[in-house]
């Protein structure tokens, strides 16, 4: 079977088509959801069209139990809904009743039904006469699976019996099955409420406001009653809140349709609260609604609390007095809190008495006392005690409105009161007890009298007192002593059995009064341990006594700071000296002391020196109470401690009290201190020794302490004083006790700073006396040298013939400081020590020092060649003070090597002319080093060679000359310009000699001379340096000796150097040679005239002048012909030429 679905048309209401094979329509349904399309035919096509307005509404259609949407088959469904088990008919009007049920699912409890099916009849409702039932067509749309629903069916008879049941389908069109079947009736002829609701489910206590709605309706349009409708507002059981609710339209009198009322609040505690209408027509009849579980108000209530009030007697119970007679009052207390300020409910706090066996006598309410719900509200009974004695019990209860219960320790059972027979005091009735219970009754204030109060404790029960009792209760003036009373008093009589507390037990407590006065009272307290307070006169009579009499009181003068702290000033002194004891005489009665007194006891040791009376400072004066002063002053003569009291009484005979009558240490009388140098080895006559040393020295200061009092505390001292007036002072340390006899006293230290210091001791004994003597002076001494570092960076460089070169880093002038003045600088052929150091060479012209750290250096002079040498030095400053002795250097001097440094010109000159003319040589040697030049015997030796001519040179070549710098002319006899070997060059020595220690050192130097041919032949080189041909290829052992040294670039740059002309190429024709070696050069004449001229200086050189730079080789000229036939020999001649060698590879 196939399905075909086409959404054709768009028309209101839904209508879903079964089409034939030509697209007729076979059959509508009204809802696409409420049936099976039906009839089906095995195999046959058939087409569904789907009729509606609802675009988005997903619709499912079934075909033979399987879902098609769209044309698609799906999957077979084969769970049904469940069925609904829990419809119940709720409120109901004259025409309606509303249902209410849990939706099922789509798969029995899962999912979402399709739609539901709802009936109701007269007559009960079955599987059997389902299809007969009236179907009602507003059913809802099902919700999810246990989602409460609800519906009114309308339509209904006024004052009927009816029967309703509902089944669910599935998107298949499975049905569930019947549901279980409710009964409603419809409202009789008359009033009823309907559609009773609030507007929100939840919200907040005191805050949220709801809105409570319900319709009122009379078939007979009579309005309600005044007053009415009312609605009830339940928290739990309880109504919290409701009243007389509003029309919504007051000017709607149509009550046949319904009117609607309304009730507007907040509520006032949290919970879940539910709620219920009333209402009466004007004929009186009666309408109400079911109760509506209502609204969820957020916020937990809070259960009160029940707490102990505080208050005296109650802080840790909730009863006063706990222990009680028979039929005496006591009163219990509570106090009630509540955090949401609910008000406590009716009936309640209450309070629970429980006899001594613990059965309940009585619940009693509470009276209201004070305080607020939220804050704590205190509530009160006050009731009699039962004749019967024992320990009772009791328990509070309280809730609040909302019904929640009180905790707190007051809801426990608490012990309370206890009910027993009083005890009772009475006096002890011993000696001085008769009549009351202090003894004496007269006394010394300022703790001097000890008075003792004691009482007779009775309790007719056996019954110890509660601990701390009794009690002494003592006032002044009718008040209390504040912090001294009551006092606890202590029992006297032995065992702990009921008999002695029946028979009577003393109790005692002892007392000594600051001040006097005859205003003294006392009573006396107790309660037995159920704290039942005492009877007895002790108890209830205030009784007159002591009187005490006020002491006179000394205390110190505090007349200046010699008295702040005691009575006698100076507190220590020489022998001799004069010592004043004064103290202060007051009385708190304005009492005068006693003639004779006041008094000073001084004692010297433990034996009474003696004892004196003080003279009134100011006798005009007779205020006692503000205090007077007394004084008397002595000499002692005698070394010692002394010590001293003084002593006083008032007119009345009572002695002064006060710190003065303590026997106190003072004065002391002593010699004076003496310091005084020892007497030994390096303490003659000084305090120091050594005398003088460095900084690494340790100078030790010693001084005598002589007295009978030891030196106080950190003394004696020393004080050092530097040259730059810094100051050390140092606690010495003894050696000894003795001090009678006199104990050393020392300090060792190290002084960093140089030159000379000075300093003196100080010291006073424990009684504050100043030491005298000669070390109290300021001496001089000791002297700190502090020379400058020794030198460890000495070191023998650059070693010569005759010297050796020293480097070091300078010192400072104190130690690594400053710069030091001076150098000595020494040598000798042995390693050099302190012990020998007098015996070293000393270096003239020494350099002075540098800033400490640079580096500096000295040639050492004068020395033998070839010798081991050390060297050392010392540094001194402005002291002087000499620096240790430098590390030693080690330098050897060198074998001297006698060198010629300087021939000029370096290989003389040889010059020949066409013309006849002179040949010279001149020559300048040096010889190296000059330190040869004074003190040895110097000689300069020439050799010259046989002339390959044959011509001897004029002059005497070999002559010894003497001296490092001397010259030497050679002057050669002509040669004409055609002979044979004209250019040769000439060769010759220099010899140059020294003796030393008798030992010849020679130095020999060969030189030879350069011929102009030489000088042609480089310029050609260099003017082809393409080819590049070899030097040697123009050598023979006719033509030429010795190339010679200078390369033609070295002539070519002194041709002009004021201009720095330079001759790139070279065309050189000088006669007949050159014709000899044109072969060599090419077989080319390049040239027929021998004339010498510059191309660019246009300078004619020819004939040579003597002095031409052209006879020593410094120069060459290109030789020039009239190339263009002009008759001249000018610039473009030289143009001419230059092209022409150019051609031929010149550059």
């Amino acid at each position: 079977m196939q399905v075909h679905f086409e959404n054709i048309n768009i028309v209101s209401p839904d209508k879903l088509f079964v089409l034939d094979n030509n697209n007729n329509e076979k059959a509508s349904y009204s809802d696409s959801r409420s049936n099976i399309v039906s009839p089906v035919v095995d195999g046959e096509v058939i087409k569904l069209k789907l009729v509606t307005d609802n675009k988005d509404t997903a619709y499912g259609f079934k075909v033979d139990r399987y879902m098609a949407v769209d044309g698609t088959p799906g999957d077979q469904d084969t769970t049904p809904p469940a069925g609904i088990t829990n419809i119940f008919a709720s409120e109901a009007t004259p025409t309606s009743v509303k249902l209410i049920w849990t939706a099922p699912g789509d798969d029995g409890n899962i999912g979402t039904a399709m739609f539901y099916d709802i009936r109701y009849s007269t007559s009960t409702i079955n599987d059997l006469n389902w299809a007969k039932a009236a179907q009602f067509q507003g059913e809802p749309v099902p919700k999810n699976a246990g989602t409460a629903q609800t519906v009114i069916v309308s339509g209904l008879s006024w004052g009927s019996f009816y029967y309703f049941g509902i089944k669910s389908y599935d998107d298949r069109g499975a049905a569930s099955i019947l549901s279980n079947i409710t009964i409603g009736t419809t409202s009789p002829a008359g009033c009823s409420l309907s559609n009773g609701k609030v507007d929100l489910n939840t919200g907040t206590a005191n805050t949220t406001v709801f809105t409570y709605s319900v319709l009122y309706n009379d078939s007979n349009n009579q309005a309600p009653k005044i007053g009415y409708p009312k609605i009830h507002i339940l928290l739990g059981e309880k109504e919290v809140k409701g009243g007389l609710m509003s029309p919504v339209d007051g000017m709607d009198t149509i009550y046949t349709d319904g009117k609607a009322y309304q009730y507007k609040g907040s509520l006032p505690y949290s919970g879940q609260y539910s709620f219920w209408f009333e209402a009466f027509n004007k004929d009186n009849k009666p309408a109400r609604t079911v109760v509506y579980q209502g609204l969820t108000v957020s916020g937990v209530n809070v259960a009160p609390n029940l707490l102990w009030t505080g208050e005296v007697g109650y802080e840790n119970d909730g009863i006063n007095p706990n222990g009680v007679d028979s039929g005496k009052e006591c009163v219990y207390k509570v106090k009630y809190t509540d955090a949401n300020n609910d008000p406590v409910a009716t009936g309640y706090p209450k309070v629970s008495v429980y006899n001594p066996s613990g059965q309940l006598i009585g619940s009693v309410v509470m009276k209201y006392e004070s305080g607020s719900w939220s804050t704590g509200a205190i509530y009160r009974l006050a009731t009699l005690t039962s004749s019967t004695a024992g320990r009772y019990s009791y328990k509070f209860e309280a809730k609040d409105v909302v019904g929640a219960t009180a905790m707190g320790s007051p809801v426990a059972t608490n012990y309370g009161p206890t009910v027993s027979g009083a005890p009772v005091l009475n006096w002890i009735g011993g000696t001085g007890y008769e009549k009351d219970g202090i003894n004496p009754e007269v006394g010394i204030a300022a703790r001097d009298t000890v008075f003792i109060y004691q009482v007779k404790y009775t309790d007719p029960d056996g019954d110890k007192p509660y601990p701390g009792y009794p009690q002494l209760h003592i006032y002044k003036g009718g008040v209390e002593l504040a912090g001294e009373s009551p006092k606890s008093m202590i029992k006297v009589t032995a065992d702990e059995t009921d008999a002695v507390y029946k028979s009577g037990v003393i109790y005692k407590v002892e007392y000594k009064f600051p001040i006097g006065g005859s205003d003294y009272t006392y009573n006396f307290e107790a309660t037995d341990r159920w704290g039942v307070p005492a009877t007895g006169e002790p108890a209830s009579r205030l009784m007159d006594a002591p009187d005490v009499n006020n002491p006179p009181f000394l205390e110190w003068s505090k007349m200046n700071d010699g008295y702040m702290l005691d009575g006698v000033d100076p507190d220590s002194g020489q022998v001799g000296a004069s010592f004043t004891f004064t103290v202060k005489y007051s009385h708190y009665d304005n009492d005068a002391p006693a003639p004779g007194y006041p008094k000073v006891a001084i004692f010297a040791g433990d034996v009474l020196f003696g004892s004196f009376t003080m003279a009134l400072v100011d006798p005009s004066a007779n205020n006692y109470k503000k205090g007077k002063l007394y004084t008397y002053s002595l000499k002692l003569s005698q070394a010692g401690s002394y010590s001293y009291q003084f002593v006083a009484c008032d007119v009345k005979g009572v002695p002064a009290i006060g710190e003065p009558i303590k026997k106190r240490i003072g004065p002391i009388v002593s010699t004076i201190p003496v310091l005084s140098w020892l007497g030994t080895a390096g303490y003659e006559s000084d305090g120091v020794s050594p005398d003088d040393g460095t900084k690494d020295t340790v100078f030790t200061f010693k001084v005598k302490y002589t007295n009978m009092f030891p030196p106080a505390a950190n003394l004696p001292r020393v004080i050092i004083t530097s040259t730059g007036g810094e100051v050390i002072e140092a606690k010495m340390s003894g050696t000894g006790t003795d001090y009678a006899k006199g104990v050393e006293f020392n300090y060792a230290t190290k002084l960093s700073g140089k030159g000379i210091y000075s300093y003196s001791s100080r010291s006073e004994n424990t009684i504050g006396m100043m030491a005298t003597g000669t070390p109290v002076q300021i001496m001089s001494g000791p002297r700190v040298k502090m020379p400058p570092g020794t030198i460890t960076t000495l070191v023998a460089t650059n070693p010569a013939t005759s010297s050796v070169k020293l480097t070091w880093t300078a010192p400072g002038d104190d130690g690594s400081i400053g710069t030091a003045t001076q150098y000595d600088i020494r040598y000798a052929t042995v390693t050099i020590t302190d012990a020998n150091w007098n015996n070293a060479v000393r270096c003239v012209n020494t350099p002075a020092p540098g800033i400490t750290g640079i580096g500096q250096s000295f040639v050492v002079t004068g020395l033998q060649p070839y010798t081991r040498y050390y060297f050392a030095m010392k540094t001194r400053d402005e002291v002087p003070n000499w620096s240790g002795l430098s590390n030693v250097a080690v330098g050897m001097t060198i074998l001297p090597v006698i060198t010629i440094t300087q021939v000029i010109p370096p290989n003389g000159s040889v010059s020949f002319t066409t013309l006849p003319s002179e040949n010279r040589i001149r020559c300048t040697a040096d010889i190296k080093p000059d330190s040869l030049d004074a003190g040895y015997n110097n000689q300069i030796e020439w050799e010259i060679d046989d002339d390959p001519r044959d011509s001897n040179p004029s002059g005497n070549p070999n002559d010894i000359q003497r001296g490092n710098d001397v010259q030497l002319q050679i002057t050669m006899p002509p040669v004409p310009a055609d002979t044979d070997g004209r250019g040769f060059p000439l060769s010759y020595r220099i010899v140059a000699s020294v003796v030393i220690n008798n030992a010849t050192y020679t130095s020999v130097a060969t030189y030879t001379t350069q011929d102009e041919m030489d000088q042609i032949r480089q310029e050609y080189i260099d003017m082809n340096k393409t080819t590049k041909p070899a030097r040697t290829a123009f050598v023979n052992a006719q033509t030429y000796v010795n190339p010679g040294h200078f390369v033609f670039n070295a002539i070519n740059w002194s041709v002009n150097p004021a201009t720095g002309s330079r001759y790139n190429w070279a065309i050189f024709t000088i006669g007949q040679h050159l014709e000899n070696i044109r072969a060599a050069i090419g077989n080319q004449i390049m040239s027929v005239n021998s004339g010498y001229r510059s191309p660019i200086r246009q300078l004619q050189v020819n004939p040579t002048a003597p002095e031409s730079r052209h006879i020593y080789g410094d120069a060459v000229d290109i030789g020039l012909r009239d190339w263009d036939g002009n008759g001249n020999t000018d610039e473009l001649d030289y143009w001419i030429m230059r092209r022409a060698a150019e051609a031929k590879g010149a550059t």
